[in-house]
C-alpha cells in the first residue's frame, strides 16, 4: 500500500519546504545530467553552451506554461483563490503545459541562434522523459493523479478531503501517477535504443516518436483516472 507522508518535508524556522518542490528540483537535475551525457556520446555538434543557455529558458517557459495551462483548466477554483495562482510550491502543474513552454522555448532558441530545432528537440526529449519518470512521485507526496477504487497490493490510500465527492466512501485508489512514471521508463528506454541507430533515422524521428508514445500512455491511464481537472466526453485534459 502506498501512503504520502503528508506536502512538507520539513521547516526552516518558519519556512515550509515542500516534498513537491523537492522532487521537482530532482527531476530537473537529473533531466539535465541525462542530457548533458547523451550530448557527449551522440550529439557532439551541439555544444554544452547550447544546453546550459536553453536550460534556463526552459525550466522558467516550462514552468510557467505548467503552471498557466493548469490555472487555466481549473479557472473556477483560481478565480475564487486569486493569491494562490503562483502558489506552484503546493502543486498544480501541467505536464501538457511544461511541453508546449519547452517547445516554445527550444524553437525560440533555435532561431534566434541559427540551430537545428529538430535535432535540439530530440535530445532535450530525454532530459523530457527523465524529469517525467522523477517527477510524477511529486503527485504521490501530494497524494494527486490517482485513478478509481481499488484493492490491489500497490493501492494508495487518499485522505477524505482530496478525494472527489462520489468517492467519499473509497479509501484506496490507482496510483496511476505510479502508472505513469513506468510507462515513461519503457518510454526513455525504446527511445535510447533508437538512438543507438541515430545515423539510420530522420532528424526529428525521436521527438515525434515521444509524443506518439506518451499521447497513448496518457490515453490508457485517463481510461482510470479519475482527478484530472476537466472532463470533456472523452478527452481528459490533465496535470
Amino acid at each position: 500500500m502506498l501512503k504520502s507522508p503528508g506536502h512538507i518535508a520539513f521547516s526552516i524556522f518558519s519556512f515550509d519546504i515542500y516534498w513537491y518542490g523537492i522532487i521537482m528540483s530532482i527531476s530537473i537535475l537529473c533531466g539535465l545530467l541525462v542530457i548533458l551525457k547523451l550530448r557527449d556520446k551522440f550529439f557532439q555538434d551541439v555544444t554544452k553552451d547550447d544546453i546550459f543557455d536553453l536550460s534556463f529558458a526552459l525550466i522558467v517557459f516550462g514552468i510557467f506554461f505548467a503552471r498557466i495551462y493548469y490555472v487555466i483548466l481549473d479557472y473556477k477554483y483560481f478565480t475564487k483563490n486569486i493569491s494562490e495562482i503562483f502558489s506552484i510550491w503546493t502543486g498544480g502543474i501541467s505536464i501538457h503545459g511544461a511541453i508546449i513552454g519547452g517547445i516554445i522555448a527550444t524553437y525560440l532558441y533555435a532561431k534566434e541562434n541559427k540551430k537545428n530545432f529538430l535535432k535540439l528537440a530530440d535530445l532535450l526529449t530525454f532530459g523530457l522523459v527523465t524529469g517525467q519518470i522523477i517527477g510524477r512521485w511529486g503527485n504521490f507526496f501530494n497524494s494527486e493523479a490517482f485513478g478509481l477504487p481499488t484493492n490491489l497490493p500497490w493501492k494508495m490510500y487518499i485522505p477524505y478531503l482530496l478525494r472527489p465527492e462520489e468517492y467519499k466512501s473509497y479509501e484506496f485508489f490507482h496510483p496511476t501517477f505510479l502508472y505513469e512514471s513506468i510507462l515513461s521508463i519503457f518510454i526513455l528506454i525504446t527511445l535510447y535504443f533508437l538512438l543507438k541507430r541515430k545515423n539510420e533515422i530522420e532528424t526529428g524521428t525521436i521527438f515525434f516518436l515521444y509524443i506518439t508514445l506518451y499521447s497513448i500512455a496518457r490515453m490508457l491511464i485517463e481510461t482510470i483516472r479519475i482527478d484530472s481537472i476537466l472532463n470533456v466526453g472523452i478527452f481528459h485534459f490533465a496535470h
